[in-house]
């Protein structure tokens, strides 16, 4: 299902068993958001089971079980078996993820492992700031290699 930006926004409230939501910028895919069960608030929040969200000028694929939106802060909420891949970073692991779009920044405040080219971290916090690059593992880091 394919909702234009302007007439998604006029819809108040909205459920949609397997959702799907592409936004372009020219001919470039900007934005895809899918989920198995889709439900959008009359504030255009929505919460959705199975959330995907690619963005390929990011370099990001997010999914999780269970996904929020919070239009008001910009704000996506992750939770449940998190998968982040990364262009840059590798694959990212964890059980919550914040995306805020306002500020370009990812942050995961639990448990969070890395696999990335035969290295695996695991680390209690990641920072990840799409715009500046910037990434950061924090807590008591651990790393293991294969050579």
């Amino acid at each position: 299902m394919f909702l234009a930006g302007q007439a998604f926004s006029q819809i108040r409230s909205v459920k949609i068993q397997d959702f799907n939501y592409r936004r372009f910028e020219g001919s470039a895919l900007s934005l895809q958001i899918k989920a198995s069960y889709f439900e959008k608030q009359p504030d255009e929040s929505f919460s959705a089971k199975n959330l995907e969200l690619v963005s390929p000028k990011k370099g990001i694929n997010i999914k999780s079980k269970l996904g929020f939106y919070e239009k008001k802060k910009e704000l996506f909420h992750f939770r449940g078996t998190v998968e982040l891949k990364t262009d840059k970073h590798g694959d990212i692991f964890t059980e919550e993820l914040f995306y805020s779009v306002k500020e370009g920044v990812l942050r995961a405040p639990g448990r969070v492992l890395i696999k990335k080219d035969g290295m695996l971290l695991e680390g209690s916090e990641l920072y990840y700031n799409l715009t500046t690059g910037e990434f950061s593992l924090k807590g008591k880091v651990k790393a293991k290699f294969s050579l």
